[in-house]
């Protein structure tokens, strides 16, 4: 136990991916020579995967809450408040703006609709994302009923609400003191919660990525490889290129410690395809690896998770890229800019 302990949690994490992928498909081979066992125990694994998901998704909702509170009242002044959410609004939209020009030029340079039949019958899901207007993303910041959007994991009225109340209490001085500090004690306490928690991560991961692996049928997905190959490359590179750039050039960190540091919920992310998910993972990372403030931390990493839409907004610029290739329609310079 000692020695599993001694392992970097990231590197036990990652570990367990990369384990779960390849069992998955031991599995997949086994059940499709006819062996029962190998299908029964796909099924109890993926139980215990959801289980994980299930309990990090729990931690979600009172984590944003109770740390964005604490971080605004150690934050104390407005000014400071402002600043720090200035600049983390400010590096999402444009990290979430170079993703999508990155997806663009992939798609136009790659053209991975290039010979693809719309009109066959689809032999895999249909790839597609709605994207909420920016009139909803507005609307959606107001949560009509905090505690229902606690009970649905909304995270954005969450963390709304919580920065809210967490001015009030400022402004409350004397009188908030004593909420303030039951609050922050109770940040405390959710935090080491989720440390604990993150201690399973590593079988978590193995346990849904080897459900994935084991339940997917690689020759559904012929049809849109390219595609998916540009945009996890396109991903990569971005990683790589634009947010290895700006925790090198702008907080003077190596790239490698950065990678190092946020393999784990790169992991539980990917494992359960949730950035509300990974929340907790990525507190508890940025912190313990990356020696971020947790008043920093609360703030941003809840932001984040529902504002930083580089992945998808690098996503839909391919797609259109796909379609458009898919039905011989020419895209001009004002299509790529709209």
């Amino acid at each position: 136990m000692k020695l599993w302990l001694k392992i970097p949690l990231s590197a036990r994490v990652f570990f367990g991916l990369l384990l779960g992928i390849a069992a998955g498909y031991g599995l997949q081979i086994a059940a499709n020579n006819g062996s029962g066992a190998a299908h029964d125990a796909v099924g109890w694994i993926k139980v215990a995967g959801d289980f994980f998901t299930a309990i990090i998704k729990m931690l979600v909702a009172p984590l944003v809450f109770l740390t964005v509170v604490a971080g605004v009242v150690s934050l104390g002044s407005l000014r400071k408040i402002r600043g720090v959410g200035f600049h983390a609004v400010f590096v999402l939209l444009l990290t979430t703006i170079i993703a999508a020009c990155v997806g663009a030029a992939l798609g136009h340079f790659f053209q991975p609709g290039a010979g693809f039949d719309p009109f066959a019958p689809p032999s895999a899901p249909v790839l597609g994302a709605n994207a909420p207007t920016v009139a909803e993303q507005l609307l959606g910041l107001a949560p009509e009923n905090p505690v229902a959007s606690m009970a649905r994991g909304d995270v954005l009225q969450i963390f709304a609400f919580a920065l809210l109340f967490g001015i009030g209490l400022n402004f409350a001085r004397e009188n908030g003191a004593a909420a303030a500090r039951a609050l922050e004690g109770a940040a405390e306490a959710i935090i080491k919660v989720s440390g604990g928690v993150m201690e399973l991560a590593p079988f978590g991961v193995f346990a849904l990525m080897l459900a994935t692996a084991a339940t997917t049928d690689l020759q559904t997905l012929t049809p849109v490889a390219k595609l998916i190959a540009l945009l996890y490359a396109g991903c990569a590179a971005h990683a790589l290129i634009v947010y290895g750039g700006l925790v090198r050039i702008v907080c003077n960190l190596p790239f490698l410690r950065f990678l190092g540091g946020v393999l784990t919920p790169f992991s539980v992310a990917v494992s359960t395809t949730s950035s509300n998910a990974s929340i907790p993972a990525t507190m508890h990372a940025v912190e313990r690896n990356l020696g971020v403030s947790n008043r920093v931390a609360s703030f941003v990493v809840s932001l984040g998770a529902t504002v930083n839409k580089g992945g998808t907004a690098m996503f839909l610029a391919l797609v259109a890229c796909f379609g458009a290739q898919a039905y011989q329609t020419a895209l001009t310079p004002a299509s790529y800019g709209i």
